[in-house]
């Protein structure tokens, strides 16, 4: 994998699978991708964890977006924090 303007994918993929260790079923379905913006890498969720949370929506753009950044922010790197924020609150527009 190549690098991007946030840097090596390799570095990249390696945080993104260690922050996400133990966190949905790979085996199911698992769909990396890198852009320019981020390194991206979506999985399906196990049985126990869809029954714990329910329907899976996209609250890209809407207020929930917020809230949730805001819960989370201290453990984005300070260096993607603004990229995270706009991706989420904004919609990535």
């Amino acid at each position: 994998m190549g690098g991007t303007a946030l840097g090596s994918a390799v570095p990249l993929e390696t945080f993104v699978r260690h922050a996400l260790e133990g966190v949905g079923d790979a085996t199911l379905g698992e769909w990396p991708e890198l852009t320019d913006r981020a390194y991206h890498l979506r999985r399906r969720l196990t049985t126990e964890e869809a029954a714990r949370i329910g329907p899976v929506r996209d609250v890209r753009g809407m207020p929930e977006a917020m809230r949730r950044f805001h819960a989370v922010q201290a453990y984005i790197p300070r260096n993607l924090r603004a990229r995270a924020k706009e991706e989420l609150v904004l919609g990535g527009t």
